[in-house]
């Protein structure tokens, strides 16, 4: 009888056993409560793990935490501040241990320290925390201190990933290929050496239906990103496979590829569309062979792409393609294609491909597009011709006319450029104002009051601020000393235009040091430590030891820094 008990003991224990192990595979994230800014230590028994990783030296920890999302802690030295990273974005290598081992080390575009994490895929709340940030494309970023012996977090980012990177991150989930990264030469190799023979050349071309992977993917914009991705695996395995290349071949050591990027449009039943991501590749090695060993290369790495169709072997330039990348002796150098190769590309292809006399072809448009200036040559306004000749009015300004009338206008179009630079966004808006400033200088001065006057969005004023320090502008010092103490991004933008303006700045950051907010003043010492003139040096030294630590810090890191130069020098 007592044997039936214990045997019925042990399947009980064995049970609960089963059930422990069961629950123990099923927990996936941590208890892990994240800090809030009531509650913003970490706390010695929830956050042990993060503390215990801190004090050995590393200065990043993931988890995933009680709500199911994934954390990132990162722990600033003495000379970093959470201020210095609110507007920094995030940047991410990844290194591939083994299959079942990566490295992400997040870093940013200065030199502030970087923080490394690995992940190991055998323990399965690691890989779950990996499927997360693949899928939601985001995470928590928390920056931890430590101050008197206790680390709590100055301050949250919710930062959203790349799609390269949470690209990478899924395939390595998926046990398939890491994708490779290039090692470009540092200079970029200008499009002089191209001719006709180069530019005539056969070679083999890959076709990848770009509807069907734009509507796989769910956006031209993340599929644009993921074909330069492959795009860049695809240039680093041409370059590792190199000496294959050589191998029995009679060359010299300048040999040349090139890698061309195109596309084109395609008519199927009911004349419905795809359009065709095209990839082509000529030069040296690349001959009309089914075995030839760049075309085998180059399948091996495209054909990860799903929606790759065919190969063709034809020359580039009939297709209406560009260079994208040289590969030279095993280098791969960016190119740039200057009026020359628009040109000599616009002749050949209507000699040699035209279909019809009316045909325009891409080349033609680019022709026209980039047209420059020879040196000495009189430059005329083709948007005032036209205005002179009465085919548009104002109304009918299109951005590329203003940024048309930016580079080739003369200063009686300063009010139209000005009337009209509403109309430009982004990188042309910040062209336009770069071209601007360097032509005109002062001239602008009034122009660039007169729009902040009429109130204008937060990029246009951002933009206007930029070129008032381009200039040198010390009657618009005000105005960007007063952005300084805004929001982090508008401080950013203030931060560089007054650095532009340099020296006659100083005598207005001054106030600034006596600010009652420790962050404004903190703003004001990095800006007269980045100036690093005698004089902004001089009021660093002069200046009362600061009531905030923070502050007390970078101004005394500065002076520091100073004092090892001059010593240096001595």
């Amino acid at each position: 009888m007592a044997r039936i008990e214990v045997k019925q003991e042990i399947m009980i224990q064995e049970k609960k056993n089963r059930e422990k192990r069961q629950n123990n595979k099923t927990k996936l994230y941590t208890l892990s409560i994240p800090p809030t800014p009531q509650v913003p230590f970490l706390q010695a028994d929830r956050h042990s793990e993060i503390i215990r990783a801190f004090e050995d030296g590393c200065p990043a920890f993931f988890t995933m935490n009680s709500y199911g999302e994934v954390d990132f802690y990162f722990y600033l030295t003495d000379d970093e501040y959470f201020e210095d990273f609110v507007e920094s974005p995030e940047n991410y290598k990844v290194y591939f241990i083994d299959a079942d081992v990566l490295e992400v080390i997040v870093f940013y575009d200065d030199e502030r320290a970087a923080f490394p994490l690995v992940f190991n895929l055998r323990s399965p709340m690691e890989r779950h925390v990996l499927a997360w940030l693949a899928k939601k494309k985001r995470v928590n970023v928390y920056y931890i201190v430590n101050y008197e012996d206790e680390y709590f977090c100055t301050g949250l980012k919710v930062a959203d990933l790349p799609l390269a990177f949470a690209y990478d991150l899924e395939r390595f989930l998926n046990g398939e290929r890491a994708l490779l990264l290039p090692a470009f030469a540092e200079t970029v190799l200008e499009s002089g050496f191209f001719n006709q023979d180069l530019l005539l050349h056969h070679g083999w071309g890959f076709y990848i239906n770009y509807s069907a992977l734009s509507k796989r993917i769910g956006s031209n914009e993340d599929t644009d990103e993921i074909l330069s991705r492959h795009l860049l695996d695809l240039t680093a395995c041409l370059q590792s496979n190199w000496c294959l290349f050589r191998k029995d071949q009679e060359t010299e050591k300048n040999e040349l590829m090139l890698i061309w990027v195109g596309k084109k449009i395609r008519l199927f039943q009911e004349n419905q569309p795809d359009e065709y991501y095209c990839i082509y590749l000529t030069g040296d090695f690349v001959q009309n062979e089914s075995q030839n060993p760049v075309k085998t290369v180059a399948m091996e790495a495209l054909k990860e792409i799903p929606e790759l169709e065919h190969t063709s072997w034809i020359a580039p330039l009939a297709e209406e393609s560009i260079p994208l990348v040289a590969l030279q002796g095993s280098l791969p150098y960016r190119l740039n294609l200057t009026n020359d190769f628009y040109y000599l590309s616009d002749r050949l292809f209507k000699e040699y491909f035209l279909p019809h006399n009316e045909y325009v072809s891409y080349y033609s448009y680019a022709v026209n597009d980039r047209r420059l200036s020879p040196q000495g040559a009189k430059v005329y306004s083709l948007v005032k011709k036209r205005q002179e000749k009465g085919f548009f009015a104002d109304k009918d300004m299109t951005p590329a006319d203003v940024l048309h009338l930016a580079k080739w206008g003369n200063e009686e179009d300063l009010a139209a450029i000005f009337a009209h630079l509403n109309l430009l966004q982004g990188s042309k808006l910040d062209e336009a104002i770069y071209i601007l400033s360097q032509k005109y200088k002062q001239l602008l001065e009034p122009y660039f009051f007169s729009l902040l006057e009429t109130g204008p969005g937060e990029e246009m004023y951002d933009a206007v601020l930029l070129g008032l320090g381009l200039i040198e502008s010390v009657k618009g010092v005000p105005i960007m000393t007063g952005r300084l103490q805004g929001t982090a991004k508008e401080a950013a933008v203030a931060f560089d235009a007054l650095l532009l303006v340099g020296d006659p700045a100083i005598p207005h950051l001054i106030p600034l040091l006596q600010n009652a907010k420790a962050g404004i003043r903190l703003r004001a010492v990095k800006l007269l430590g980045t100036l690093g003139s005698e004089k902004a040096l001089a009021v660093l030294r002069k200046m009362a030891e600061d009531r905030s630590v923070r502050v007390e810090k970078a101004r005394r890191a500065f002076l520091k820094g100073l004092d090892q130069l001059e010593q240096e020098r001595l």
